[in-house]
């Protein structure tokens, strides 16, 4: 599905094409029950893939050539439970529905350091 936006009198077509990135990842377990205070007021639930531990991802892109010309942006997400998963009765359906992939990702914070960038991500995507 192909849509057309525009942005400070620019049209941004949607799929945004990146020609030149680069990106530095790194994923931490972290307490659970402190990510859960986090991302608290979304309504999601942090996924376990320990007894009591959460999954904090952080990503660091240097988008070098874009639809959204060159920009940085730094990424603080979480892995969490899908928001219409069942309830679970235990720290082990936890884990065997973290391990089976049925997970997916929130992303908390994305800043980036473009204002042109900026307001895209806030009206096309709504970060």
């Amino acid at each position: 599905m192909s849509a057309s936006y525009e942005i400070q009198g620019r049209p941004v077509a949607i799929p945004v094409e990146v020609r030149d990135a680069r990106q530095w990842a790194a994923q931490f377990l972290v307490p659970a029950d402190a990510a859960q205070a986090v991302i608290g007021d979304t309504g999601l639930q942090v996924a376990r893939p320990f007894p009591g531990r959460a999954m904090l991802a952080l990503a660091v892109v240097d988008y070098r050539d874009t639809d959204l010309d060159a920009y940085h942006e730094v990424a603080v997400s979480f892995v969490v439970r899908h928001h219409d998963a069942p309830a679970v009765a235990g720290e082990g359906e936890l884990l065997r529905e973290f391990w089976s992939g049925k997970v997916g990702a929130y992303i908390h914070q994305l800043p980036v350091d473009q204002t042109f960038t900026l307001e895209a991500g806030v009206l096309i995507w709504g970060f």
